[in-house]
């Protein structure tokens, strides 16, 4: 029976045994995961880009964003973690990385995170300036814009159209009224809200100079008077060509050299009043007027012409010669007695060939009831057509008094050309054909050269360069010494002559100070050739007692 037992207990044991080990192999489980993957990385809901092989990750922003505080979200492997966590805040500005441990606790993996923002441009500057369709000159290196308006422009109110860098901004705005008078400053502030660049704008417009360049001077001020200049008798001049016309003594012609001022000889040979050829006798073949020569000019070939004075209570008619040239013989170029009270003579101006087709014009002087005429004698195929008797009467406006020595320029040579008057007391005018004022000196010049509004006693008008002059001689009284200065005076009349100001005004002063006979009808001539290029004119310039000169007019063109 115990033999039975102790079998029966080995058998369970064996078994037991079998079973233990049988137990054992089931309990050794699933191998973990050794994958350490970063699967996404997503920041503010932009996906990054993972490169698995490289172990790179980059997020690129398309817009500007702070990098230095950021919190991704992100995904690894299966029982993977990483470090530093998903949702935590990490500063970008440089590239970050990251571990990713494996399931397996073991293996690992460094990732590179770099995240990408836009860079906000620095870029401060004015790429484009333009007012008016003119287009302004940059320069970047100076931060300075300069924008050469036409003449004429008001620089006071412009609007410029602007372009600068991108997404900058500029104060004062693209499109604001300015007034640029004087530099204006525009700041540029660049993308990035902090850089900034301060550019100078300046608007120039063409700034005009007339220049008067002496070629000689005969005059009191100067070399003094040619000798045979006489006191108070000498009241006219006239250019043409390579001579000077100088009225003298009131019946004379005396003639120039227009290069040096050197007397040239004159006259016809067998003349018993001028044997020596010193100059055009105005007496030659005709002796008429109260003065037998006065007014005195040159027509566009060089003629000579010249006239008599009828005074108002005249009964000779008011005669008009000619002279070929400073050695031919004189001729009638037409007589005119016109109406009671009409004083003609004094200057007179010549457009055209006296020869062909011509006008000339001459205004009615005095104080007395014709004084406010200008009479237009229209010549064709050499002769008055008017045959003496009725040239065109111009009727001035106002009845304004003409007063002594005055004149009158037309500003073309057309028929119908607008007309320019002066005269003793009077301001210089433009009138039209029909008598209507159409423009008058400004005031203010006047008052600030008072001698312009009394005592512009010959005139011409011209272009050079451009630009609009009036030429005169003008004497000025004066009560400290008794003694008159006597000026070549020029007005750039451009802008009109109501716009003119002192800053237009020219002079040169024929007298000095002191001791001088004084000029007492206030008298003076001028004239002038223009250069075929339009670009110089050769000016003669006279005043009675105080001498006689020529100059070299041209213009300086600069930027203000």
């Amino acid at each position: 029976m115990k033999s039975i037992t102790r079998n029966v207990m080995f058998i369970a044991a064996l078994m037991s045994l079998f079973f233990i080990s049988s137990c054992g192999d089931d309990d050794d489980g699933p191998t973990l995961s050794n994958a350490a993957e970063i699967t996404s990385f997503v920041i503010n809901s932009v996906n990054g880009t993972i490169n698995a092989s490289a172990g790179t990750i980059t997020v690129d922003f398309t817009e500007v964003t702070d990098v230095t505080s950021l919190t991704p979200a992100i995904a690894v492997s299966t029982g993977a973690s990483v470090a530093p966590a998903s949702g935590v805040a990490q500063d970008f500005t440089n590239p970050v990385d990251y571990t990713v441990t494996a399931e397996d606790g073991t293996t690992q993996k460094t990732w590179t995170v770099t995240v990408n923002t836009p860079v906000l441009s620095t870029e401060a500057e004015i790429t484009g300036f333009t007012i008016d369709g003119v287009s302004g000159t940059i320069d970047s290196g100076a931060g300075t814009v300069v924008v050469d308006m036409p003449d004429g422009t008001d620089k006071s109110a412009l609007t410029p159209t602007i372009e600068i860098s991108a997404s900058a901004n500029i104060a004062p705005a693209s499109g604001v009224e300015q007034d640029f008078t004087n530099p204006v400053e525009y700041t540029v502030t660049a993308e990035d809200g902090t850089t900034q660049k301060v550019w100078t704008v300046t608007v120039t417009v063409p700034t005009f100079t007339l220049v008067i360049t002496p070629k000689w001077e005969k005059t009191l001020a100067n070399e003094g008077l040619p000798e045979w200049f006489t006191a108070n008798n000498d009241r006219d001049v006239a250019i043409h060509g390579d001579y000077v016309y100088v009225h003298n003594n009131n019946d004379k012609i005396r003639v120039m050299s227009a290069a040096d001022g050197s007397d040239v000889s004159a006259g016809v040979a067998g003349d018993a009043e001028n044997p020596d050829l010193e100059f055009i006798n105005g007496k030659q073949n005709f002796a008429s007027g109260n003065l037998f020569l006065l007014g005195t000019h040159t027509d566009d070939n060089g003629v000579i012409v010249a006239s008599n004075l009828r005074v108002t209570d005249d009964a000779n008619p008011w005669n008009v010669y000619k002279w070929a040239d400073k050695d031919s013989d004189q001729e009638l170029l037409f007589g005119y007695v016109g109406a009671a009270g009409l004083r003609l003579g004094e200057n007179l101006t010549v457009i055209g060939d006296v020869t062909g087709n011509a006008l000339v014009y001459v205004p009615g002087g005095g104080f007395g009831t014709q004084n406010d005429k200008v009479l237009k004698f229209e010549i064709s195929g050499g002769t008055f057509t008017g045959s003496g008797t009725n040239p065109a009467i111009i009727d001035l406006e106002g009845d304004e008094v003409m007063g002594n020595a005055p004149d009158v320029w037309p500003l073309s040579s057309d028929a119908n050309s607008d007309i320019l008057i002066t005269g003793t007391g009077r301001a210089i005018a433009v009138y039209g054909q029909d008598g209507t004022k159409k423009d008058e000196l400004n005031a203010d010049l006047i008052t600030a050269k008072p001698w312009l509004g009394s005592f512009v006693l010959d005139l011409g008008y011209f272009e050079v360069d451009g630009r609009k002059v009036i030429a005169g001689m003008s004497t000025e009284f004066t009560a400290t010494n008794n003694a008159t200065v006597g000026r070549l005076i020029l007005i750039d009349v451009t802008d009109g002559l109501a716009n003119a100001s002192e800053s237009d005004y020219y002079e040169v002063v024929f007298t000095v100070n002191g001791g001088i006979d004084t000029n007492f009808n206030g008298t003076g001539g001028v004239d002038f050739v223009v250069s075929q290029d339009g670009k110089t004119v050769t000016l003669v310039g006279l005043v009675t007692n105080f001498g006689v000169g020529v100059y070299d007019i041209t213009v300086d063109i600069g930027k203000g």
